[in-house]
């Protein structure tokens, strides 16, 4: 997530639950990126799911990915060639299947927070 995180709005999922739909949508609707912190273990899918809607709710479309998933499926060619190639090939489609999508939502692998990157 690098530099971008530096100018990213941030909403926690933990304190702002009851108002996080209001302000994803209106994150949204300016434009911005933002950061999703402190999203209680098990619920990342429920947080991406709400962001999604919203993205798609407001006319853009959107990515959504795991973090560092690239490198697991490298790992996993070394290991298991015939299994990390599948998974190549699967990433590969998945991110043509939205081509130059308006947001970017990325889930971290081991963590729960989620990052939103504007794109365009």
């Amino acid at each position: 997530m690098g530099n971008e995180a530096k100018s990213m709005s941030i909403i926690d999922w933990s304190k702002d639950r009851g108002t996080f739909p209001s302000k994803i949508a209106a994150l949204i609707q300016e434009k911005k990126s933002f950061k999703v912190l402190n999203v209680v273990s098990g619920h990342q899918s429920i947080a991406v799911e709400l962001v999604e809607h919203a993205i798609e709710a407001a006319g853009l479309t959107c990515r959504v990915r795991t973090e560092n998933r690239g490198w697991l499926a490298a790992g996993l060619a070394v290991v298991a060639p015939v299994v990390g190639a599948t998974a190549a090939a699967a990433i590969a489609g998945h991110n043509l299947s939205i081509k130059d999508p308006d947001y970017e939502v990325v889930k971290e692998m081991v963590g729960s927070d989620i990052a939103v990157i504007y794109m365009k």
